[in-house]
């Protein structure tokens, strides 16, 4: 095969030999000699008496008047690729923390995580490794990242940990049965989320994360639309489900609002959530018995 460069040059020689051979000489007007004129010859005339024309208005057609529609102009995307309103680089390694505002002045706050992005050379078995105190983010339909729930031996926190406290217990901090999480995760629907990264080298990875005070980087602003419970018996599916991951959350949970992004201004985050009150056993660890996803829509950031 030709290389781009070598095909953009055969390309180019071909368009000019076509403009060669439709163009040759036809461009050129004709030209008519005055020495090739013939002069008619003189005839005797005689006096006739002018007869004016009669004034005969013509119509005048009406000038078209052609309306000019301009385009639409199309949206800048606000999420091109890792980075969400020119703001915030999931790629780059500056640790991020995000705050979400559950009204009657509560918030919803992760620690700090430091930020890896998916390469080809990533070992799988240790990339995302939970002591690390990352999240993991990687390009689907939607860009997505996964994220840490759970508590360490040190006592701290991962990013989704209170993502899943806050689905999985109530006020009592009581587990609560499936259709109960399922529906505290759905009042997370319509919330105010600010996503800050922090670049300046200060912020460790597990930190707290002061959600009371300013970011001390930079932020963006989100909405949430979308979350999903997926139970024990589907994830498996879900698990499997990695580059299009969003079009399968809408086909299985059709109600749940995935439908409202794209890879122009979502964000997924997938993380863990523990075995729910009314649900048994089969053996799997209870901390990674089911699975969470909150879909964002990203706003311009600050």
């Amino acid at each position: 095969m030709l290389g781009l460069a070598s095909f953009l040059i055969v390309l180019s020689l071909v368009l000019t030999g076509e403009k060669l051979l439709i163009g040759g000489n036809s461009s050129e007007p004709q030209v008519v000699m005055a020495s090739q004129l013939v002069t008619p010859k003189a005839t005797p005339t005689r006096s006739m008496p002018v007869i004016p024309t009669p004034f005969r208005p013509t119509k005048v057609s009406p000038t078209a008047t052609v309306e000019v529609i301009e385009p639409t102009p199309t949206p800048e995307p606000v999420v091109s690729n890792y980075v969400f309103g020119k703001q915030i680089d999931l790629s780059s390694g500056a640790p991020v923390a995000l705050t979400i505002h559950l009204g009657d002045d509560k918030l919803l706050i992760s620690n700090w995580a430091g930020t890896v992005s998916y390469k080809d050379t990533d070992d799988p078995k240790t990339v995302f490794s939970p002591n690390k105190g990352i999240v993991y983010s990687y390009l689907g339909d939607v860009t997505t990242t996964w994220a840490h729930s759970g508590i360490n031996i040190y006592g701290q926190r991962y990013f989704a940990t209170n993502l899943d406290i806050y689905i999985r217990k109530n006020e009592d901090s009581k587990t609560m049965s499936l259709s109960e999480a399922t529906a505290r995760a759905d009042s997370l629907k319509g919330m105010t989320a600010v996503l800050c990264q922090d670049e300046s080298g200060k912020v460790k990875p597990l930190s707290d994360f002061d959600a009371l005070g300013e970011c001390p980087g930079k932020q963006v602003q989100m909405e949430i639309v979308a979350v999903a419970v997926i139970p024990r018996e589907m994830v498996d599916g879900y698990d499997s489900t990695i580059l299009d991951l969003n079009q399968w959350l809408m086909d299985n949970f059709p109600e749940a609002g995935f439908d409202q992004l794209g890879k122009e201004d979502g964000w997924l985050v997938r993380f863990c959530i523990g075995k729910l009150s009314d649900q048994v056993s089969d053996g799997t660890p209870s901390y990674e018995y089911n699975r969470g996803v909150i879909g964002f829509k990203i706003k311009d950031g600050e």
